[in-house]
């Protein structure tokens, strides 16, 4: 039996996670002064507006029915209300700092679906698209979170959506049969097999 240490310590993609807990917790270099905050938090606006963008798509694909001829194992469409609701916990939280700090709030008002969703023919596309969405915001806030954002405060709630984003985009690999649905590409080069 393989203990825990030794598991972590040869996974090939246990880097990136311990990574950006690392960095979304260290110490910022420069103060965090009001143009530091302006910053981030139009970070913040980008990635609410692309959770909304989200929720939408998924409110979509739900109640278009499409996810109904999936096979019945895969819980596909269980997951996709999980997940959505997720999404809507990541905008909440998102909303509740803009409100702290007298930002705009962002809604789903107006917002339609990822415009991929008109290629998509049926559950296997469906997932595809879902899939695809998580990968780009796993790593929208994992190049923003290590690159970009100054405020330990906007990080670490970045830090925290990053991996459920990422755990989306793995539960979705298995749904479709890629396997090992996790492996050193999906996190080191941030790839994935599937394009819809």
């Amino acid at each position: 039996m393989i203990s825990r240490r030794d598991f972590l310590k040869n996974a090939a993609w246990a880097g990136v996670p311990i990574m950006a807990g690392l960095n979304a917790c260290e110490t910022v270099n420069s103060p965090e002064d009001n143009s530091n905050w302006r910053d981030d938090f139009n970070i913040m606006t980008e990635a609410a507006r692309f959770e909304a963008s989200t929720i939408v798509t998924y409110n979509t694909i739900l109640t278009s029915g499409i996810l109904n001829d999936a096979p019945e194992a895969l819980q596909a469409d269980l997951n996709a209300l999980l997940f959505k609701n997720h999404h809507n916990e990541h905008l909440e939280s998102f909303n509740e700092a803009f409100a702290e700090k007298n930002f705009d709030l962002v809604d789903t008002a107006g917002v339609s679906p990822d415009p991929r969703w008109g290629d998509v023919a049926d559950w296997r596309d469906a997932i595809i698209l879902a899939l695809n969405m998580e990968f780009e915001a796993a790593r929208f806030y994992f190049s923003r979170m290590t690159d970009q954002l100054t405020t330990t405060f906007v990080r670490k709630r970045f830090a925290n959506v990053f991996p459920v984003e990422m755990s989306h985009a793995v539960a979705f690999k298995f749904m479709l049969g890629e396997q090992p649905a996790i492996n050193a590409g999906l996190f080191e080069n941030f790839s994935i097999a599937s394009k819809l």
